[in-house]
């Protein structure tokens, strides 16, 4: 099915029924391929997948690594088919566990297991037209599923998938920058040297990932537009003063070095507060960098983009007064 190019109305049942009777087949490979049927639906009648989001997301317990990987492929296509309603997560209101009565899908033939959750009508029209609280449950689900599979404790194979697959994502989703940076900082470094590179993989260039031969192909891009470097920056000083590093190491300026180490992109902000919130994280970190041989460089690079940018260096020179002023000047002096 995922080599259909338009969606086929008449085969609709019949996929879906075989797909969720396979996800509780005790056969692992049977629950990747029904996983993999439901990403296919996905991609072409995402409405009819609200109500499987949040048997996905039981699913994305286990242990499997190809099992996780579909899981996630699942909750990355729902959230990318509903981007624009990605507003309904950042409301007050608690989501609810349930979505409502599951409908019944008929079987061939005539049979109709339960508890075979169904939403929708093959055909039914953009995403834009589904359910209010359908669409904020699946979204919710599609969230619980990504912080499922997708940690430092992950499968390595989830964990590249997941970098890329994600990555588009973050911006509509900011509440994925939080661990998305957290596994980007630990990830194999030819990984990382992609997902952070200035050259982007468009499309027609993508990157097929597969660990076996009885694995799927999973078709990868990436590119550095993708990122709001305010958030990146930010995520990664958090994460660095959550775990209570004392300096940073070379894989925190790596990350900081392509959110900062551009002073075009600091003089083209309009988030003069928010460069700066950054920066007052950042400052007693960059001081100590400077005293470390191996970062030495870029952390000189970074203060001085910020010191320099003229729409944050009166702000931080005012505010950054004695101590950091003076110590910079002794840097910059050749006294220290």
């Amino acid at each position: 099915m995922a080599q259909e190019t338009e969606f086929n109305e008449q085969w609709f049942d019949v996929f879906l029924y075989y797909a969720l009777i396979g996800l509780s087949s005790q056969r692992t490979n049977i629950r990747v391929y029904s996983l993999n049927i439901l990403n296919s639906i996905a991609e072409h009648n995402p409405d009819s997948m609200l109500e499987v989001a949040e048997r996905v997301s039981r699913l994305a317990e286990e242990q499997f690594w190809e099992v996780k990987a579909q899981c996630l492929e699942f909750a990355t296509t729902l959230l990318t088919k509903f981007a624009t309603m990605s507003h309904l997560l950042a409301q007050k209101d608690d989501i609810k566990s349930g979505i409502g009565q599951p409908l019944k899908v008929n079987a061939p033939g005539g049979s109709s297991p339960s508890n075979l959750p169904m939403s929708g009508i093959p055909g039914s029209g953009a995403p834009g037209g589904a359910d209010r609280n359908a669409v904020k449950n699946a979204l919710q689900s599609s969230i619980d599923i990504v912080k499922k599979v997708f940690s430092v404790n992950a499968p390595k194979s989830v964990q590249k998938l997941g970098l890329f697959k994600l990555q588009p994502l973050l911006n509509d989703y900011k509440l994925l920058y939080g661990i998305y940076v957290d596994v980007l900082v630990q990830i194999d470094q030819e990984i990382k040297q992609i997902i952070l590179s200035e050259e982007p993989i468009r499309t027609g260039e993508e990157i097929y990932f597969s660990l076996g031969t009885v694995s799927f192909n999973y078709k990868l891009k990436s590119d550095l537009a993708n990122f709001d470097f305010i958030l990146l920056a930010n995520s990664l000083i958090e994460l660095v003063i959550n775990q209570k590093f004392e300096s940073l190491e070379k894989e925190h300026m790596q990350i900081i070095s392509v959110a900062c180490g551009n002073k075009n992109e600091l003089e083209g902000s309009v988030n003069t507060d928010s460069w700066l919130k950054v920066f007052q994280k950042l400052k007693d970190y960059l001081l100590v960098s400077i005293c470390d041989e191996e970062l030495c460089e870029e952390a000189l690079v970074i203060l001085h983009n910020f010191l320099t940018a003229d729409v944050l260096r009166y702000h931080i020179q005012s505010e950054s007064k004695d101590t950091f002023v003076k110590s910079v000047e002794l840097l910059y002096s050749g006294d220290s």
